[in-house]
């Protein structure tokens, strides 16, 4: 290697390093992948390579280092963009997770976890079925390469090395969630106003017939109308929920036009 190649990467090597650093926090952070060690390392590997095509297509910019800490400091900048932008993720995604939260405390299922083995974590059983709803949704309409242009966004707003203001970053984060969460409860009302109506309606048999053990009697059948209940409003709310995920993740590609 003579003196100019040799030269020129030592310019280039703390951007790709920015790069790669950025694209892996992004991909940590990112709700889809799971947290086990063998996506760990596809996790690994995907971020190198999507902060080499980034670094490309900034036009292979350099940035300027003088020594250790300056890196340590832009890295740490670059891990926390990273996070932003996946943590934006997690937003759109909280749609399906209010609705599942609510509907499974209605059924009486707050106790019913399932083992999500992607994350290691558990989560509520309506919960899991709104969210495997939700990713098949991404893969089906190709929505999943837009979270790959949520990235890149983040590098159009705030090129790899600059600064960014985090008070707007922060508010674009609140007014995400917040619609989310309106979202959600709009999802799963539907439902809940039957289940609502079911509990009524028990309540009032139990009155007329004291004889029927309504706690057991009401368990199985509040899950059965629940279900019934949502299998017919899915049909009507899979293009509403379609649309909520396309304009959430619009939006987390413009979490930091305000900074």
């Amino acid at each position: 290697m003579n003196p100019t190649d040799l030269q020129l990467l030592e310019s280039h090597a703390p951007a790709v390093l920015l790069h790669v650093v950025r694209a892996t926090a992004f991909l940590a952070a990112l709700p889809i992948l799971g947290q086990h060690l063998p996506s760990r390392m596809v996790r690994l590997v995907l971020g190198v390579a999507l902060g080499g095509a980034s670094f490309c297509l900034a036009g292979m910019p350099v940035v300027a280092v003088e020594h250790g800490l300056d890196l340590l400091v832009l890295g740490t900048r670059e891990v926390l963009v990273g996070v932003i932008a996946g943590f934006a993720i997690h937003g759109v995604m909280a749609v399906v997770h209010v609705a599942g939260e609510i509907l499974g405390h209605e059924m009486g299922l707050t106790m019913a976890r399932v083992l999500d083995p992607s994350t290691g974590r558990q989560d509520a059983t309506m919960t899991r079925v709104f969210e495997v709803l939700a990713f098949l949704l991404l893969l089906e309409f190709d929505l999943h390469h837009d979270l790959v242009r949520v990235f890149l966004a983040s590098h159009e707003h705030v090129a790899v090395g600059e600064s960014f203001e985090l008070r707007g970053v922060v508010a674009m984060l609140q007014s995400m969630l917040a619609a989310s969460l309106v979202f959600g409860i709009k999802l799963a009302a539907p439902v809940f106003g039957v289940l609502l109506i079911t509990t009524a309606v028990l309540i009032v048999l139990a009155r007329a017939v004291p004889n029927i053990n309504l706690l057991e009697f009401s368990f199985g059948f509040r899950i059965l109308i629940a279900l019934t209940a949502l299998t017919f409003f899915l049909r009507f709310a899979t293009p509403h929920l379609l649309a909520a995920l396309r304009n959430g993740i619009a939006q987390a590609g413009e979490v930091f036009a305000g900074s």
